[in-house]
């Protein structure tokens, strides 16, 4: 379970994205439902009060006094105290015409304290605040013919919004329950599928460990159809790599046998030196000398230019960087440029000393063809490996070229002769000692190589 949630787990990386982007998609989803939720219960108050305005519509009857209305209603909260439902009647001069009994000592509750004046014909339905409560309020205005003339009358129905709070309340509870629920439950689902669309790479990885282990010559397990050109390249390239391992066996056989006859040659020479004129014995030597040395050029060549290195011994970095810093001098006394070597006299590396001063003399001698004034290396030691700071005071490197420059045949400056290979060559020669090489901005104003080594 610890390894599920390594950060270089694509387990992990899924899970860990679930728990991001999961959580949000339910609130986004639960304020939606909850919007929606309370928009219907609103919709529906709209509705009742209306319903309740036509039926006090019903029961008005105009006559020479005015607007008449009976002291009881059919609906029953009408007619109770406080029953939180209640209705008014107000004629046009803004005088309470009528209201129900529900509402006679409910004195906060004045129409003419939010009333608004309307058009006829034209509802207003709205949500306020009556005596430190919440309540909708629907009014609508009715014009009566009397004999003396049009009046208008404007209808108020009231109905507190604690029911719907209520209501309200208790549905956001019950979905947030559900919705916490459904977030474990699709969690625990994800990481079951997560863990059974991973297992063939899990195979993958054991059967990669067995082929190290020399249990297979290749991988031979059923694969998805989506990593199967994976499965394909890697299995060429282990045959590659068997094929390698062979041509190297061959090359050394061939070498150790074709050398087996000069080597006899200067042998007999040797046993019959006396017999023979020193002249014509050094001439021979000299001969079978060179015949080796073209049979182990013509050897090497047929061999891969891949290498690995396996050094014993350690390299002083000091001494390397003195040398190369002297002479790259020389070679720039034009541009009078002062050198600085920081480099601890005690650093050593574990690097053969002509890879010592392949990778250092690249990176220096850039260092001295692209800086201004000055040049310095400095050393830090951290643990087991010692990081060589080589810094400019030149043009530097941009961000957006620091990676392209460290391929083979890439330059960031065309206009300044040279090849593009020394920072490839020291890719190279870092890979095989487990090196890196980064490239950063200069104290002095121009770029900064990072060199790091192994020091044991």
């Amino acid at each position: 379970m610890l390894r599920l949630f390594n950060r270089n787990s694509l387990a992990a990386r899924l899970l860990i994205a679930s728990l991001c982007i999961l959580p949000i998609l339910l609130v986004i989803i639960a304020l939606a439902l909850d919007k929606a939720f309370r928009s219907s219960l609103v919709n529906a108050e709209q509705e009742a009060l209306q319903a309740h305005f036509y039926s006090l519509l019903g029961a008005a009857e105009p006559d020479n006094k005015g607007l008449q209305l009976p002291e009881v209603l059919d609906q029953p909260k009408f007619n109770l105290h406080e029953s939180g439902l209640y209705a008014w009647v107000i004629d046009e001069q803004e005088h309470l015409v009528w209201q129900s009994e529900s509402a006679r000592l409910t004195l906060a509750l004045k129409p003419e304290s939010f009333a608004h004046p309307l058009a006829q014909g034209e509802p207003q339905f709205i949500q306020t605040e009556l005596s430190g409560s919440q309540y909708f309020v629907y009014n609508y205005r009715i014009v009566w013919e009397f004999e003396d003339g049009d009046h208008a009358f404007d209808f108020y129905l009231a109905h507190t919004a604690s029911a719907m709070e209520k209501e309200l309340k208790h549905y956001r509870r019950t979905l947030w329950i559900w919705l916490t629920l459904l977030t474990f439950i699709t969690l625990f689902s994800q990481w079951l599928i997560v863990r059974w669309g991973l297992r063939p790479l899990a195979g993958l990885a054991r059967e990669l460990s067995d082929f190290q282990e020399g249990k297979a010559a290749k991988i031979t397990g059923q694969y998805p159809k989506e990593i199967a050109p994976v499965i394909n390249s890697l299995n060429l390239v282990l045959d590659s790599e068997k094929a390698q391992r062979t041509k190297y066996k061959n090359t050394l056989g061939d070498l150790a046998h074709s050398l087996k006859t000069p080597l006899a040659i200067v042998r007999s020479i040797l046993e019959s030196q006396s017999a023979l004129g020193e002249s014509q014995s050094k001439q021979t030597i000299d001969e079978q000398v060179n015949r080796m040395s073209e049979i182990i050029g013509h050897q090497l060549r047929r061999a891969t230019n891949v290498s690995t290195n396996v050094n014993q011994r350690l390299t002083n970095l000091h001494s390397i960087s003195a040398r190369l810093g002297g002479a790259l001098e020389k070679v720039y006394r034009d541009k009078n440029i002062t050198f600085t070597n920081s480099v601890s006299e005690d650093d050593c590396s574990l690097i053969e000393e002509q890879d010592a001063m392949e990778l250092i003399g690249n990176i220096l001698e850039n260092a001295f063809k692209y800086g201004h004034q000055q040049v310095m290396i400095s050393s830090e030691k951290d643990g087991n490996n010692i990081t060589l700071y080589i810094s400019d005071d030149g043009p530097g490197v941009s961000a957006d070229k620091r990676s392209a420059i460290l391929t083979r045949g890439a330059r960031a400056d065309t206009a300044t002769a040279g090849q593009g290979i020394g920072l490839a060559i020291s890719i190279d020669i870092l890979s095989s000692y487990g090196g890196s090489l980064e490239i950063d901005d200069s104290t002095l104003g121009g770029a900064r190589f990072e060199i790091s080594l192994p020091s044991h």
